[in-house]
């Protein structure tokens, strides 16, 4: 409903105004009327209208100086300028002021509704852009703020407090950093939309007496920064947090920082908090706190790696298993911290290579492999996975190292092949989900498939699915689209060129043929 006021020196027209139309009836509400220009400014002022119907020739202040007034004012606000004079230099000023309408006494009742109808729909355009102009600006001004706390966190920002306090304030940061915590929440796999929804039921979550800063710190995490004096508050935060989102159906690992009080001990802070994420997820806990991890470094004992030396060029599988097992059980009763396990992991891969470079047995830590190894070290996993995961590279290394000849398929390539046949029609099926999958190196996993096989995986893959399709429509299927998403394609456009390709027809011109 537009809010309209009525400014006139002659109450009995004023009133035939208000009678003139079924002002609601048409979306139009009169919040107001007044009998000269003074009044009339102090009203709209007041009311803050949509629409102003306004007679050019009033005491005290005329229609124009009223207008000229309201306009200098910067109120948004449109104008009917109502007048018995026709005199052409009232219309030129009127313009010059941008009103809307320049309507003659006796006002016909038809044309009065006419312009108030235009001006209801040059109204609503205005606010519908003014509204996505206002929501660009804000999305631009978070965008900015989140950027800038992302540059602190991660040290990218030179600390120089007069520049700092610049920054706080033009970006609207209420954080003084003298004493603060950092929570940083870690979801297994949520996509951008679902974090932006978590994102608004955290801020919820947050007490409003407390200052704090939240914003997504990287794929499906969020971090908070909270101002705390009180060193009890981050349990009662981290408690509250975890409760609420997980009766939400959300759950997630949360690593609390130490309570700090120096901006320049932000990126500790968000390290800690980080190395709590990773620790939560290997310990398959919810919540850890800074306090709770042991930072001292451990080494995996030399006699032990001498062993593993010695079973490695012995080719004892079965001890090597046990001895890995044994190592880490004591890595999980020792509580060693997710990057202390990384890097006794990482001791025990130096062993396998360099045990298997003796013999220039080794076939796995090249090129892109080398890349795929550090970004499954890089993410956060169990114990019981890195465990896994090293086993399964010195099994397979054993076994690629053994004198089986090259026309013969190695257990890499049979399972391999195995499992591409079992999840064919899986559309997200490539070599990193097989390699994952199997506990296998990448490159190790590609070098053996094409040695065994003389063909690459994704050929392979391709292969398989294309036989499949050939199974569907010789069974009486003939819907491409579907054939191909049973298949495992991504779409029929590139399922019926990689057809082509293979068999000299596309899919329709083949069943034809049938």
């Amino acid at each position: 409903m537009l809010k309209i006021v009525l400014i006139d020196d002659e109450y009995f027209f004023r009133n035939s105004l208000k009678n003139m139309l079924s002002w609601e009836e048409y979306g139009f509400q009169i919040t107001g009327d007044a009998n000269n220009g003074k009044s009339g400014l102090e009203l709209i002022l007041d009311k803050q209208p949509d629409i102003a119907i306004v007679d050019i020739n009033m005491p005290v202040l005329t229609g124009l100086e009223l207008i000229e007034q309201v306009t200098e004012k910067k109120i948004r606000c449109k104008f009917i300028l109502l007048t018995g004079y026709s005199e052409f230099k009232y219309a030129q000023k009127a313009i010059r002021l941008n009103v809307s309408e320049y309507i003659l006494k006796p006002v016909d009742a038809s044309l009065l509704l006419e312009s108030l109808i235009t001006l209801k729909h040059e109204i609503t355009r205005e606010n519908e852009t003014a509204t996505h102009i206002r929501t660009l600006e804000e999305h631009r001004d978070h965008q900015i703020k989140e950027n800038f706390l992302l540059d602190l966190v991660n040290g990218h920002f030179s600390f120089n407090d007069s520049h700092l306090a610049s920054y706080l304030e033009e970006l609207n940061i209420m954080l003084s950093f003298q004493n603060y915590t950092i929570y940083l929440l870690h979801f297994s796999d949520l996509s951008s939309a679902d974090l932006e929804k978590v994102r608004a039921l955290s801020s919820e979550i947050m007490h409003a007496d407390r200052i704090f800063e939240l914003f997504i710190a990287g794929h499906s995490q969020i971090c908070i920064i909270e101002e705390s004096a009180d060193e009890s508050v981050p349990p009662i935060t981290a408690g509250r947090l975890l409760r609420q989102l997980n009766a939400a159906g959300l759950y997630f690992h949360m690593g609390v920082s130490l309570l700090h009080h120096k901006v320049d001990q932000i990126v500790t802070a968000y390290d800690e908090a980080d190395l709590c994420v990773k620790n939560a997820i290997s310990r398959k806990v919810p919540v850890l706190y800074s306090n709770q991890i042991n930072t001292s470094l451990f080494h995996v004992p030399k006699e032990q790696l001498d062993t593993l030396k010695r079973l490695l060029r012995l080719k004892e599988s079965s001890k090597l298993q046990q001895i890995l097992s044994e190592l880490y059980t004591d890595f999980r009763i020792r509580g060693l911290s997710y990057d202390n396990l990384v890097f006794c992991t990482c001791e025990l891969l130096s062993c396998l290579i360099g045990t298997l470079n003796e013999n220039h047995s080794i076939h796995c830590f090249s090129g892109s492999g080398a890349e795929g190894l550090f970004d499954f070290l890089n993410t956060p996993r169990s114990s019981e996975e890195l465990e896994q995961w090293i086993t399964a590279l010195f099994s397979e290394q054993l076994k690629s190292g053994s004198s089986l000849s090259p026309d013969e398929d190695s257990s890499v390539s049979g399972k391999v092949e195995q499992y591409i046949r079992d999840h064919y029609y899986e559309a997200e099926l490539n070599i990193d989900s097989i390699s994952q999958e199997l506990f296998l190196n990448y490159s190790y996993l590609c070098y053996c498939f094409k040695r065994d096989k003389n063909i690459t995986i994704n050929d392979y893959i391709n292969q398989v699915r294309l036989e499949k399709a050939l199974q569907l429509f010789h069974s009486g299927h003939d819907n491409v689209g579907y054939v191909a998403e049973q298949t495992g394609f991504n779409n029929s456009g590139y399922f019926s060129k990689k057809f082509k390709k293979a068999f000299g027809l596309s899919p329709s011109e083949y069943i034809k043929t049938l």
